[in-house]
């Protein structure tokens, strides 16, 4: 590219929702007109798309790392440190509680026709059908840590769930007692991404690199050399480009062709701090990051070398999503505020 890159625009505040705690989770309805928001010390609540806080949930989401919406938006589950699981209608009742079995729930997520419900507590990953348990895997070597659904535009008759811990990935259907697939790898990953087509499956680990599965052969590619252990990752919505963290430096590997092994990917470098959330927008045209030094900054991969808009938090960027690119990205600080960030 030649010239000089344009300033970046100021991302303006739509609007601030004040908070006090640490926000670990944000999750907009598939509608994008309710967001549910998770904090390290305080329960769980609703919110409205205007920053509205609707309802206070109860004291048992408290510290939540996970929440998951029903596909058709009635309802959503959420991962509670009491070992349980609980499941909430769009209003804030209580619809039903359930043991995910163990001290601790790690993760939750519906399947994508939202006809089951998958929870990863400890060595378990469990599958309910409403109330009722269907599944309950226990072969993992040690701490799941992820779990996700393969993707509904991927196809197959079976809907499929990969989760990982020390030692590798699996793959499970709710028909099969035991894994249908396995990927051995000796050493520890934080969180998984299925690609959108689903034919790969992309990990952050703990040695600060990342792999990249190939599902239909489980051969598996591997990046190094991040600065610190990778937990943020993000697909575009063609499957192409995949968007790494593990650093100050956001990396986008190309993995079109035969993969990103090798290949030199694209840094965007902005960031003073680590950077600790990314998605790409709806459209996959535009990317958002936001970091420690409280910046969040949304990228056009055609313009690599600055961002095309940035925007600045008194504290640091926990989370973000995209609403939809006519509303802007949706930020939870570590000081507990919510703000949306208006394009």
């Amino acid at each position: 590219m030649s010239g000089i890159a344009p300033a970046s625009l100021e991302l303006g505040e739509a609007w601030r929702s004040p908070g006090t705690s640490y926000v670990s989770c944000l999750e907009p309805s598939p509608d994008n007109s309710l967001v549910v928001v998770t904090c390290a010390d305080e329960p769980a609540s609703i919110l409205s798309i205007e920053g509205k806080r609707l309802i206070s949930l109860g004291e048992g989401t408290i510290g939540a790392p996970s929440v998951s919406w029903h596909p058709d938006g009635s309802r959503f589950g959420v991962a509670c440190p009491d070992g349980s699981a609980q499941v909430w209608r769009a209003d804030g009742s209580l619809l039903y509680e359930l043991d995910a079995g163990g001290t601790w729930t790690e993760r939750i997520a519906y399947s994508p026709s939202g006809s089951l419900l998958a929870t990863a507590n400890g060595r378990n990953v469990r599958l309910w059908e409403g109330e009722r348990l269907v599944r309950d895997f226990k072969a993992h070597e040690s701490t799941v840590t992820d779990i996700g659904w393969k993707p509904a535009r991927a196809g197959g008759r079976s809907e499929t769930i990969a989760s990982i811990c020390y030692g590798g990935l699996r793959m499970w259907q709710e028909q099969y007692e035991g894994p249908t697939r396995t990927f051995e790898w000796k050493g520890s990953s934080l969180v998984l991404g299925w690609s959108p087509n689903g034919q790969y499956i992309a990990t952050g680990d703990q040695d600060s690199s990342v792999h990249f599965w190939i599902v239909k052969n489980g051969v598996d590619l591997q990046m190094c050399g991040y600065a610190t252990k990778v937990k943020e990752l993000a697909w575009d919505d063609t499957s192409r480009y995949l968007a790494t963290g593990g650093g100050s430096i956001v990396t986008v590997w190309d993995c079109s062709g035969k993969g990103p092994e090798g290949t030199r990917p694209v840094e965007l470098e902005m960031h003073e701090d680590k950077v600790n959330a990314l998605e790409f927008s709806p459209s996959s045209s535009l990317l958002a990051s936001g970091g420690e030094d409280g910046m969040v900054c949304v990228w056009s991969l055609d313009q690599a070398d600055r961002p095309v808009a940035t925007g600045h938090s008194s504290s640091a960027i926990c989370a973000v999503r995209w609403v939809d690119e006519s509303r802007g990205v949706l930020v939870g600080t570590a000081s507990g505020d919510i703000v949306m960030f208006a394009l």
